[in-house]
């Protein structure tokens, strides 16, 4: 939320810092292009972080080394190379490196050996599992939901796209008149009120009457909110 206030009073600088902007043509051409680039700035920069240091999380695909951990190391090894703490290889007619060896040895005789006389190789934890068809995904209870979540997604988009525009747009047209920086903050104390209600009311909710209660109130209530305030709006 804080950064949807920050974008939003970054926006039409020109108007809003005339003291700092008031000379830039380019953002006097393109108003909104500041928030824009701090925006795809920010992404390019998660993007970066992503790539670079996120490891891989499925189960067939754990300890693989990607190109962005490669990357990564082949950076570290070119621009953050280590100096040597001061350790040199044991002699071979050291008593610990033979201590080693006899260690080694006594290992490969504890080892299991197969029929042919070689070492057995270490049974995987898991087995890959063949990927189930696509009549066995999406069934009647896979496609409600999607469904649902399609209604919702067409809802919470329209009204993400609509409200910005009623609220900029100027009072004699139908809309509220509002800056931008007015706008963010709107849209900033919704984003509390939402994580509030979450954090306290929905807990209770949902262990009192449970997941499918719930969404059914809440879709039931949309037509009548909406209905409530659409009388209001000139």
């Amino acid at each position: 939320m804080a950064i949807l206030i920050i974008l939003c009073r970054l926006a039409d600088p020109v108007d809003q810092y005339p003291s700092v902007f008031g000379n830039s043509r380019f953002f006097q051409e393109y108003p909104y292009a500041l928030p824009n680039l701090v925006t795809g700035t920010c992404l390019f920069i998660s993007f970066i972080f992503g790539f670079l240091f996120l490891e891989e999380t499925h189960e067939f695909k754990k300890g693989k080394r990607d190109m962005g951990i490669r990357i990564r190391t082949c950076f570290r090894t070119l621009f953050f190379r280590k100096r040597s703490a001061g350790y040199n290889r044991l002699p071979p007619s050291s008593p610990l490196n033979e201590r080693a060896s006899s260690f080694s040895e006594r290992d490969n005789e504890l080892a299991p050996i197969s029929p042919a006389g070689s070492l057995k190789p270490p049974k995987s934890a898991k087995t890959a599992q063949p990927r189930p068809p696509l009549r066995q995904i999406f069934r009647r209870q896979v496609l409600m939901n999607m469904f649902v979540w399609a209604c919702l997604a067409v809802q919470n988009n329209t009204f993400g796209q609509l409200f910005p525009v009623f609220c900029s747009s100027d009072a004699r047209s139908g809309g509220l008149g509002m800056r931008p920086g007015q706008i963010g903050t709107a849209l900033s104390i919704a984003g509390i009120m939402a994580v509030l209600f979450q954090m306290t009311v929905f807990p209770w909710a949902y262990n009192r009457f449970g997941g499918p209660r719930c969404l059914r109130v809440s879709l039931g209530m949309y037509p009548f909110l909406y209905s409530v305030s659409f009388p209001f709006i000139p």
